[in-house]
């Protein structure tokens, strides 16, 4: 999309404070993959932004100090983050129907971009 649109690209990944259930072989794995992805990404010229935090508070500030036009959001296929929110319907579920995932924390920061 962003070649479609002669636009520049960033990936971001934002590690989430808790993450159940995962330990240090988890982390560092992610953390290898991560590491991984980024000089893949280098050597294609695509910048890698890797933060920390509640994704629903440092998202945004991305957002707004890059300027970004578009954000495209990756859900976790992973069941921890299947579960319900507030007793309401799970992520998988909204978001396979094709509607928004309207209990998803990814939410407000759809809209501000759209």
């Amino acid at each position: 999309m962003a070649w479609r649109l002669n636009a520049s690209l960033a990936v971001v990944f934002c590690l989430a404070p808790q993450f159940p259930g995962a330990g240090d072989r988890s982390y560092r794995f992610m953390l290898d993959g991560l590491r991984e992805l980024e000089q893949r990404l280098s050597s294609l010229g695509i910048a890698f932004i890797f933060t920390h935090g509640d994704p629903g508070n440092v998202i945004p500030e991305i957002i707004d100090d890059s300027g970004a036009g578009m954000l495209i959001a990756d859900f976790s296929p992973l069941r921890i983050a299947n579960l319900e929110v507030d007793g309401r319907r799970s992520y998988r579920n909204t978001v396979s129907r094709g509607e928004r995932a309207q209990h998803s924390p990814f939410s407000p920061l759809l809209d501000r971009v759209a």
